[in-house]
């Protein structure tokens, strides 16, 4: 499998990736899209199948058969093995030439079942999109969450080192303490457990071979720089660009192409065909009694053209399906009218959720700000004697609750982000630095 020069190649089996690199090998091995591509490459043939309807429909054959010689005694002459042999070769030629619109609208359905195939497999990019996104910050923050308990374990660790050399506190404090360190060493573990799981689903959603592995180019889980546009700018895109947008429409289309096709059927097709046929023996046939092209069964030569009208007189059958159609054709109208308002509907949740989280960002940050403060001024007191080793305690465990929910916050608002693009029908977009 070769990979593009947009990421870093470590080794033949270790790739260093950033985000974008992550997307693009998702879009270009991700096993879901191929079957999406056959879709595609089906309904194009349905196309072709639609057009063939204008183009000569040849039938042939040629028979091979014993024949017996003596016509008026036929069955005593075959069984008494008075035969000749006998071969019969047909060629006909029929094509349309008017069928009051039924094949273009036949053609029409199947370019309309192209267009949904290919926003079908808009939709699963999208959120495949969304999905790898959701990984890649997933890792990080579970690295972050990882590192800021791994210093809280370091700093327990040290601190319990002085407290067995100075005997400043209570035995009961020092193993509140080591509970404390031991129970952050075990969410260590279950926050690995689970980056592990992340990682083996981001290689599945990136189609990597078996053996293959990767690091993320980004080592800190950042705020996406993303400047939001005005919401009407995001409903306008949902409604171009969205795949599911594009999927009702073309329901819609779908529906109301059937039932101009059921109407069209009432009408006859007008088509234009001839033939020719010959018929030998190798030898005469006795007692034949009618000899003409048209008449000998066993020796001729015979052609022939024509027009055909041809179609079908169903007036109940006809009239139920066309009002049954019509009737789908308008619940789809209405079906699409509810489905583009609930989509609105997300796309404005989503604007404000990516408002609401960015706020929200600003305001954990400014209080793991506060929390750190905190800490300092607490093991400055411990450390001069005048502070109690409860206080450094609480202010350690504020510092990883803050610093946590910050890290959740950057997690939820790029997320949001994310969201707010699958749901305009937009793509990831590497900012500019």
């Amino acid at each position: 499998m070769a990979y593009g020069p947009a990421f870093a190649q470590e080794s033949p089996s270790r790739l260093h990736l950033s985000l974008q690199d992550c997307l693009e090998l998702a879009l270009q091995n991700n096993a879901k899209l191929p079957i999406r591509d056959y879709a595609i490459s089906a309904a194009e043939q349905r196309i072709r199948e639609a057009k063939a309807g204008f183009w000569p429909v040849i039938d042939y054959s040629d028979k091979m058969a014993p024949a017996p010689k003596d016509a008026l005694h036929a069955a005593k002459s075959f069984f008494e093995g008075d035969l000749t042999f006998w071969n019969s070769t047909h060629i006909g030629l029929g094509f349309p030439v008017y069928a009051f619109g039924q094949l273009e609208t036949a053609q029409n359905l199947a370019r309309k079942g192209v267009e949904v195939a290919k926003q079908e497999k808009v939709r699963d990019e999208t959120t495949i999109h969304f999905e790898v996104q959701q990984l890649y910050h997933g890792i990080l923050f579970s690295r972050e969450i990882q590192s800021i308990m791994q210093d809280a374990v370091n700093k327990l660790e040290n601190q319990l080192k002085k407290e067995e050399e100075t005997k400043k506190h209570s035995p009961y404090d020092i193993l509140k303490l080591k509970v404390f360190k031991a129970d952050l060493e075990k969410r260590i573990l279950e926050i690995k457990e689970k980056e592990t799981e992340a990682r083996l689903a981001l290689k599945i959603q990136m189609g990597l071979p078996e053996g293959s592995t990767f690091e993320l180019a980004d080592s800190h889980l950042e705020p996406a720089q993303k400047t939001l546009k005005p919401l009407t700018e995001y409903l306008n895109t949902s409604e171009s660009d969205r795949a599911e947008s594009q999927l009702v429409d073309l329901g819609v289309s779908l529906k109301k192409l059937e039932y101009d096709m059921e109407k069209k059927k009432r009408l006859p097709r007008v088509g234009f065909g001839g033939f020719f046929e010959v018929a030998r023996t190798t030898s005469d046939i006795r007692n034949l009694r009618l000899t003409d092209d048209f008449n000998d069964p066993f020796n001729f030569m015979r052609a022939g053209a024509g027009i055909e009208v041809k179609g079908v007189l169903d007036f109940h059958g006809s009239s139920a399906k066309v009002k049954r159609l019509e009737s789908e054709y308008q619940k789809a109208v209405l079906e699409r009218n509810l489905a583009k308002q609930g989509m609105q509907l997300e796309v404005e949740t989503a604007y404000h959720d990516a408002n609401r989280l960015q706020e929200a960002m600003i305001l954990s940050e400014e209080k793991q700000k506060m929390a750190r403060q905190m800490m300092f001024l607490s093991k400055a007191n411990l450390d001069i004697g005048v502070g109690e080793e409860k206080d450094y305690t609480d202010a350690l465990q504020l510092v990883l609750l803050t610093r946590g929910e910050y890290l959740k916050s950057v997690f939820d608002y790029n997320m949001a982000l994310a969201k707010l693009d699958q749901k305009a029908g937009r793509r990831y977009e590497v900012s500019a630095q």
